[in-house]
């Protein structure tokens, strides 16, 4: 299998070829890593089956990359590796190649057969760190000095081509913030003593498509260990938009109408409804708020017509998420739209559900967040998700940190309990299936058991064994991950 270095490949625009050796991959995954950070684009052979075209797939990128980023050691050299293949066709293709050289050693000491491969490397624009002491991030931050061509992605504005690079600088900027307003951060003190983080929550979404009506799909979502979605902020609003878009792209599939939990409240009003049938205070039509530049226009009346349908009028009860051309809007619809439309929208309609526990966005970092919130996750056998349907959608790519551990729940055992849901869910990325009676392998069940990604890497879970699988199989990143949640729930348990 080839390795995951800790971060997704850039596929798209201008982006550096990494060539390493496979044995290699936990010695140069940190410095990968750290350039991915700063902004530097690269593409590896992640979730890439080593079949008979795998020479074709390497040659075809090794053309479309900016250039050669090649990770060096004296193990290299002493044996004939893919290496020599990646280098030799770059150098057809008149690329420039980086060498990064991790070990100290001379042409004496290099396999005879390799020696005239070795010179030719070792003439290129190389960096020597045979130096132990030297970190990962001295190393990286090196290479940007040494390397004009590298540097100027720090420097550079987002754009699609480094996109995810620039949400890790994100999520970092984030972790600042975190630390400082947590600068005596106790994990034991009791959770009434604690100021959570002031800012937006993002929590994790399924789309069901449904033909069903509103009850059915509100009963849906409580047997499922969630709620009909709930969207308090226009940050939200703008990930859930996004999330329905994807997964519409993602699974070719058209849909119109998203029943939300909202119902009507009375004459132009309009509130969320919590899992106990109580309607929450907030007027979601009001005027003066958020809201009002997302509801469709001439919506929140009494009766109306559905956009685009035949003239048919029916109580318009729920709130829902309407797609109009390329944009969604709140609409207040029937509680049965596809049995009051059944030729307009047999097929094109389901229902959202929200697991509660997810990333918060403090307020100070919002501006930024809408554009830089990554949106699809690649997973080991190259399979993409969107992101929402995850609790941490980076959590194979940056640590999570205790912060954000605490800031899953108000509650102290709700907490717990989405914090073993989040180590679930990395380990379902590699298809893992959880089969304990706990309420966090019932909700992974729950959760993902319909989705047709899931069901595929079930097909490809490389181990059914857990411990197996995190030893043998999880990148560096989320076996830390992993680590640190265990140890946030001893203390905290």
């Amino acid at each position: 299998m080839t390795p995951n270095l800790g971060f997704y490949p850039v596929t798209t625009g201008e982006r550096y070829f990494i060539s390493y050796r496979r044995d290699d991959s936990r010695r140069i995954g940190g410095i990968a890593r750290h350039l991915s950070d700063m902004g530097v684009p690269m593409w590896y052979d992640y979730g890439i089956p080593m079949a008979e075209d795998f020479e074709k797939i390497i040659s075809e990128n090794i053309s479309n990359c900016k250039a050669m980023i090649l990770f060096a050691t004296k193990e290299v050299f002493l044996k004939d590796s893919f290496m020599r293949f990646e280098y030799e066709t770059a150098s057809k293709l008149k690329k420039k190649i980086y060498v990064i050289s991790l070990d100290s050693f001379s042409i004496d000491e290099v396999e005879p057969s390799l020696s005239i491969w070795y010179t030719r490397v070792m003439s290129e624009q190389a960096l020597i760190t045979s130096d132990k002491t030297w970190s990962d991030d001295k190393i990286a931050n090196t290479m940007i000095e040494k390397f004009p061509l590298l540097r100027r992605y720090t420097s550079r504005s987002s754009s699609s081509d480094v996109g995810v690079a620039m949400f890790f600088l994100f999520v970092i900027f984030i972790g600042v913030l975190i630390a400082a307003s947590y600068s005596e951060f106790d994990l034991n003190k009791d959770a009434s003593e604690e100021a959570f983080i002031d800012g937006d929550r993002i929590n994790s979404y399924i789309f069901v498509p449904s033909d069903n009506g509103w009850e059915d799909a509100w009963n849906a979502c409580l047997e499922r260990g969630g709620h009909l979605a709930w969207i308090n902020s226009e940050l939200e609003f703008n990930y859930v938009a996004k999330y329905l878009s994807t997964y519409s792209v993602q699974t070719n599939s058209m849909i119109d109408f998203v029943y939300l939990g909202g119902i009507k409240g009375g004459e132009n009003e309009y509130h969320w409804k919590n899992t106990d049938e109580e309607i929450f205070p907030e007027n979601i039509a009001e005027s003066s708020s958020w809201y009002v530049t997302h509801w469709y226009s001439g919506e929140m009346s009494d009766e109306g017509k559905l956009v685009g349908a035949e003239d048919v009028s029916h109580s318009q009860d729920v709130v829902s998420l309407a797609h109009v051309e390329t944009d969604w809007f709140f609409m207040d619809t029937s509680t049965g739209l596809t049995a009051n439309y059944p030729d307009a929208l047999n097929g094109k309609v389901g229902y959202l559900i929200e697991y509660e526990g997810g990333m918060v966005i403090p307020q100070s970092a919002q501006g930024e967040s809408e554009q830089t919130l990554i949106e699809e996750v690649v997973l080991f056998n190259g399979i993409t998700v969107p992101a929402a349907e995850f609790i941490f959608p980076y959590s194979s790519s940056r640590v999570i940190t205790k912060e954000e551990l605490y800031n899953l729940s108000h509650d102290k055992d709700e907490r717990l309990t989405l914090s073993q849901i989040a180590i679930n869910e990395i380990l379902a990325r590699y298809g893992y299936y959880p089969t304990a009676e706990s309420v966090s392998a019932q909700t992974i069940r729950n959760k993902y058991d319909d989705r047709e990604w899931y069901e595929k890497v079930r097909d490809q879970c490389p181990s059914k064994m857990q411990d197996i699988l995190i030893k043998s199989y999880l990148n560096p990143v989320e076996c830390d991950n992993i680590k640190t949640i265990n140890e946030w729930q001893e203390k905290n348990s």
